[in-house]
């Protein structure tokens, strides 16, 4: 025999009382994660940034229907537990449909149910911890936020100086940069000690493959053969470091197609140079689309001590 229904804390909306409106409901909350992002979208800053914060939104819809209606009706518990399997199936499935599986955006469905039963547990039983949950995720979430207004600014100097991709001069030096596979990045100052400013990325072991990578710039490099930076190292005991420079497309994401070079360098400045003009991707050998370059990535070759290493000057030609 199975258990009866419970009749939910906090009641659904009186349309949602059909199951054809439930239904539909649901199937809007749904078709979203499975929509392939046209590259305009994905590339915009505010638009990608709070698409991502989408997944909040759509994941506490699908927890409160999954609580208001069907099996787990009344069941918070049974319903959050559902939502978030559900959330991690989607991500799994997002592979079949052009779209990318992300540990992240399953951390945003994370909060969005939590933030549904937070407020649940407030209005529904009268637990003030409730509303402390639920205001503690939302608050979470817009501070989240704190970086788009700087990295729009700094995407907008970006398009003003192409064909120069990065210069590390001005208040918004480095920040369209991420450190990757826990390297440490920072600006350095242009002082008289280094002669210029730069990029300076630190990283050790156990480090596979540390860098720092870039991804908002002018996307068509049609017009140009080769991309050239500045490198140095500054590691003490070492006579030089070997490093590399990848380049993806936005095919990549799809069919992990892309370029790369390997350079060694030592503590003086250099200039390296990788081209890409009528060039062939490693992995899937097809024409490396310049008209639509995707990311910039510097990283060291595995190091077996820890490596101080720098790069300015980072331009087209």
């Amino acid at each position: 025999m199975t258990a009866p229904h419970r009749t939910p804390a906090w009641p659904p909306p009186r349309p949602l009382a059909r199951w054809q409106t439930w239904l539909v409901v649901m199937i809007i909350l749904v078709v979203p994660f499975f929509v392939p992002i046209s590259p305009v979208l994905r590339r915009n800053v505010l638009i990608s940034a709070l698409g991502d914060r989408l997944h909040i939104v759509l994941t506490a819809g699908i927890t409160l229907l999954l609580y208001w209606k069907g099996p787990l009706r009344g069941r918070l518990l049974g319903a959050a537990v559902a939502a978030a399997v559900a959330g991690a199936a989607i991500e799994g499935l997002q592979l079949f449909v052009g779209r990318t599986a992300l540990f992240h955006d399953w951390l945003l469905d994370l909060m969005g149910i939590g933030m549904v039963v937070g407020w649940v547990l407030f209005r529904g039983h009268g637990r003030r911890s409730g509303l402390a949950l639920a205001g503690g995720l939302v608050t979470l979430a817009a501070a989240q936020l704190w970086y788009v207004p700087v990295v729009m600014m700094a995407a907008r100097e970006a398009q003003e100086r192409f064909p120069v991709i990065e210069d590390f001069e001005g208040r918004l030096a480095g920040k369209l940069w991420n450190g990757t596979y826990d390297a440490e990045i920072e600006v350095t100052p242009d002082a008289a000690a280094s002669g210029r400013a730069g990029l300076r990325l630190v990283a050790g072991p156990p480090g596979l493959w540390p860098g720092a990578a870039m991804r908002r710039f002018p996307h068509d490099w049609s017009g140009y053969q080769a991309l050239e930076l500045q490198v140095r190292h500054t590691t003490a005991g070492l006579d030089s470091v070997r490093f590399g420079i990848r380049l993806d497309d936005f095919e990549t994401q799809h069919d992990k197609g892309y370029l790369s070079r390997g350079f060694w360098v030592k503590n003086t400045w250099r200039t390296v140079r990788i081209d890409f003009a009528g060039r062939r991707t490693l992995v899937t050998d097809r024409p490396f689309d310049a008209t639509d370059v995707d990311l910039i990535a510097v990283f060291l070759r595995t190091p077996a001590d820890s490596v101080t290493f720098e790069i300015d000057d980072v331009r087209l030609r």
